[in-house]
């Protein structure tokens, strides 16, 4: 049945591994964790037998601690030897026939890697090798099927296959002479748990053959509960182990120092745009698992591009080693831990940060006891119960708090941006547009860089723009930071200089729009309200010549900015914006206190438009009702000084009204704006008090306007009542009853038909 010809010099079973992250170490001499020592303590239980006797060690680690690189480590050796090994993972089969099919299939690729010329032969299979590519082969699982429903075992439908037995592997062997065969079942704590103990009991009865050696890796507590599981006994797992096991052997935790000195050389290797500073103090924080150490450099080594957009610096890499652990311990807690300590207070010193808090607070002891509480929450909140994970992430969340102070934290949020979307751009980015700007003052030119950037960076071209607009008004301040700061008036010239070309930057935006980014999107309010607190900074520094010229500057382009807003359609967005900063960064008084007044000068004029098409256009002053919408534009309908209402008798507004009799659509706005009007006066407005807006019932003239522009055709029944109200109400207000004009339809009450009940059908007396 066998034919074995020729002995030559065993090749190694597993074909070599190109370099990876996870994949085991081909040469013990590039051990960094101290493994190789097991070498020498396992290989003498595996080969230094009597030729007859059969041996089980088992190498006993969690997942991700190097079992399989040991075992690669001793089959070298045991090839070296002259030995056999044989590979075989089990972790794919979902019976104990496909188990037993893969397993007879790895020891005939052993024998024919040992001899080409070794033979065999099969009944139900041509070509074991191409058979045996796939245990989900229809046909032959269809065979193992029904050989398995006669209550076979794996073992015995695999003889029925092959006609191999027991006795011909030992002739086999004594054909190999006293070399050993050593049968290394990797991965055995991933195979089906209703299948380990059959697998055990099979290698200790059925293969307890002369010259088999067997080395089995698993992770103790995971075979031990899948076998206290299947027999319904605790600690059955344990008992039953230590009758199949003759040798067991316990990988140790690599040290501190080893994890150390390893994840240093690693993303030296790997990633060696991560500064050495940024590795420094991580030794106790680091994962203590190899897998996860490997995991935690593959995450990190994606960034390889983005430290190449940035300056030198300007991505905090300890930050982002800490986040990479915490959320490789647990994404869901990562999003939710982020979000309560980096969301959008990070540059919040009043002491609702609960780092600065913790900073600032005297008693460092209560600070992390607060911080320990506010993480424990947060664990719960996501449902994290198992006690070591939960101290693991406790630790990393403390030690990543104490690595900073109290400030830093803008350049955290900077660096977990880069975990879910990359910046469109960087400050190395900016300063190649600069370069640009500079050698050539060509605004064209900085169009072509805003296209071939967004192409490279696969970044929309509205995000480059906006963000470049974002950009320079941070570099504007820089550049007034420092002229206040430098020491020699001729460096305080080339600062200010410098701010002014920033300046004139700006006003090219505002001259040539960008194809492909139209004002629309570009010049949002979030941008302008960016660059307005550079200027506003340091609006009132007016010591020199230089300084008085940059004010008027900068007056100038903010006027002409809010302007090309107002145009775009934008001008409701600036006057919230306006609106909402009004008497907190301007103040009424003074140069800050007009330019206020001046920029929302600009957006109020617009909003008189705005308010114009809103007693026009159908729908209009219903657009505008709700609380907190278009606050603007309500305040151009309720000011009386507006411009709309102005002069009185002839104003834009009451020659809208008085086309109601013949337009539909401006009496329902007319309509309408009586009640935004009596809601107005009794609550007020975002921009106006109900006292300011009561004053417009001080011009009888307009409310009567408005009055007649209601009723200025028959309103259907349901209105009447609701309109007699605010008619009443308009009175209460101290409009004169005569002045008020009221139809006789208006105050025609419904007549209700009167409803007939038919009488009930009576029943058929019985006779």
């Amino acid at each position: 049945m066998f034919n074995l010809k020729k002995k030559k010099v065993l090749a190694p079973q597993k074909p070599p591994q190109k370099a990876g992250f996870d994949n085991p170490l081909s040469d013990p001499a590039d051990d960094k964790l101290g493994r190789r020592k097991l070498i020498n303590q396992i290989y003498p239980y595996l080969t230094n037998l009597e030729p007859n006797w059969s041996v089980r060690v088992g190498l006993l680690a969690q997942w991700g601690e190097g079992k399989t690189t040991i075992c690669k480590w001793i089959a070298q050796q045991a090839i070296k030897d002259g030995h056999i090994p044989v590979w075989f993972s089990p972790w794919s089969a979902r019976t104990d026939a496909q188990l037993w099919v893969g397993f007879y299939s790895a020891l005939i690729q052993a024998l024919k890697e040992f001899d080409t010329e070794f033979e065999t032969s099969f009944v139900s299979l041509a070509n074991l090798k191409h058979r045996t590519s796939s245990l989900a082969n229809q046909e032959w699982a269809q065979d193992i099927g029904q050989l398995h429903q006669f209550g076979q075992s794996g073992i015995s439908v695999v003889q029925k296959l092959t006609k191999m037995s027991p006795q011909d592997i030992q002739r086999l062997h004594e054909k190999v002479g006293n070399k050993r065969f050593i049968v290394i079942l990797d991965d055995l704590d991933r195979v089906d748990p209703t299948l380990i103990p059959q697998l055990l009991m099979t290698i200790r009865d059925v293969l307890d053959l002369g010259g088999f050696s067997f080395l089995l890796p698993f992770d103790l507590k995971i075979v031990a509960d899948a076998l206290g599981a299947k027999n319904n006994s605790e600690g059955f797992g344990e008992e039953f182990l230590g009758k199949i096991l003759d040798f067991r052997v316990h990988l140790e935790k690599p040290s501190k120092e080893q994890l150390a000195s390893f994840f240093k050389e690693e993303m030296n290797a790997h990633c060696s745009f991560v500064t050495v500073a940024a590795l420094e103090g991580l030794e106790d924080y680091l994962p203590s698992n190899p897998r996860k150490l490997k995991s935690l450099i593959r995450g990190l080594r994606i960034f390889d591009s983005e430290a190449n957009r940035h300056r030198d610096g300007e991505i905090d890499w300890k930050a982002l080693i800490f986040a990479q652990m915490i959320k490789q311990e647990s994404a869901p807690f990562f999003d939710v831990y982020a979000v309560s300590t980096f969301g959008d207070n990070t540059d919040d010193y009043s002491g609702d940060n609960p780092w600065i808090s913790a900073a600032v607070e005297q008693d460092k002891d209560k600070a992390a006891q607060d911080e320990q509480v506010r993480i424990n929450s947060l664990l719960d909140k996501v449902g994290i119960t198992v006690a070591t994970k939960r101290e693991r992430l406790l630790s990393l969340c403390e030690g990543w708090r104490e690595s900073y102070g109290v400030y830093g934290q803008h350049k955290i949020t900077y660096a977990l941006k880069l975990l879910s979307q990359p910046e469109a751009l960087t400050w190395a980015e900016f300063d190649s547009f600069l370069k640009v700007w500079n050698e050539k003052k060509d605004f064209s030119s900085l169009i072509l860089w805003f296209s071939e950037h967004a192409k490279t960076t696969q970044q929309p071209l509205v995000n480059v723009v906006k963000e470049t607009l974002l950009t320079l008004s941070q570099q504007y301040d820089l550049h007034l930071e420092r002229a206040s700061s430098v020491l020699l008036s001729v460096e305080q010239a080339k600062c200010v200089k410098q701010a002014e070309d920033i300046l004139r930057l700006y006003e090219c935006y505002l001259e040539q729009e960008v194809p492909g980014a139209p004002y629309t999107s570009i010049l949002s309010a979030a941008v302008f309200e960016k660059l307005l607190g550079s200027i506003v900074k340091w609006f009132l520094f007016r010591g020199n010549a230089a300084d008085l010229a940059l004010r008027a500057t900068e007056e100038t382009l903010l006027k002409k900015w809010v302007q090309k807003a107002q145009d775009n359609g934008l001008g409701k967005d600036y006057n919230v914006l306006l609106a909402g900063l009004d008497n907190k960064r301007f103040g009424d008084e003074g140069e800050i206190g007009k330019l206020y007044q001046d920029l929302l000068g600009i957006v109020d004029a617009g909003m008189e438009e705005v308010a114009l098409r809103a007693l026009a256009d159908e729908g209009g002053i219903n657009a505008i009702y709700a609380g907190g919408v278009n606050e603007g534009v309500k305040k151009a309908l309720l000011d009386i000084n507006s411009g709309i209402w102005k002069p009185i008798g002839t104003s834009k507004a009451e020659q809208i009204l008085s086309t109601a009799s013949t337009n539909s659509i401006v009496q329902a706005n007319a309509r309408n704006f009586l009640d935004l009007l009596h809601r107005a006066s009794n609550r007020g407005v975002w921009e106006m008090t109900r006292e300011e807006v009561c004053e417009f019932y001080k011009h009888p003239q307009l409310v009567v306007a408005v009055w007649n522009a209601a009723i200025a055709t028959e309103l259907q029944f349901r209105h009447l009542k609701e309109t007699r109200d605010v008619r009443d109400y308009l009175i209460g207000k101290g409009i004169a009853d005569n002045q008020l004009a009221t139809p006789d339809w208006l105050l025609a009450e419904r007549k209700k038909p009167v409803q007939q009940n038919p009488a009930k059908p009576q029943p058929p007396k019985s006779n």
